[in-house]
């Protein structure tokens, strides 16, 4: 179980490495690199359930505006599956910082209500 443990912890610790230097935007610079959005659907499974609640995402993105990768902050699975499903349709412009293309990490929020 120790063995096990250790590779997991390893495996993230090369994850997060790997955006270092990324650059958090602020809610308005996130708002403004979007150039397209999908809004989820809201998960059949969850309507039935009457699951609702907020889901909030983290947003990876390369130089170029391409997405790298998501990671779900808080929120349902169910729910936050539609969110992840629909940021993937999503189109980004590339993230800049003085005048120059970074990595960046930009967090978007989701609610779901009946």
């Amino acid at each position: 179980m120790k063995r096990l443990l250790l590779v997991v912890v390893g495996s993230c610790l090369l994850c997060s490495t790997a955006f270092a230097q990324a650059v958090r935007l602020t809610e308005a610079e996130a708002k403004k690199i979007v150039k397209s959005r999908t809004n989820p659907e809201y998960p059949p499974l969850a309507k039935q359930m009457r699951v609702t609640g907020e889901v909030r995402l983290d947003v990876y993105l390369n130089e170029d505006g391409s997405l790298d990768k998501i990671h779900v902050v808080s929120g349902n699975a169910l729910l936050a599956s539609a969110a992840q499903n629909a940021v993937k349709q999503w189109k980004f412009g590339a993230p800049t910082q003085d005048d120059k293309p970074i990595k960046a990490v930009a967090s978007y929020s989701f609610s779901f209500g009946i």
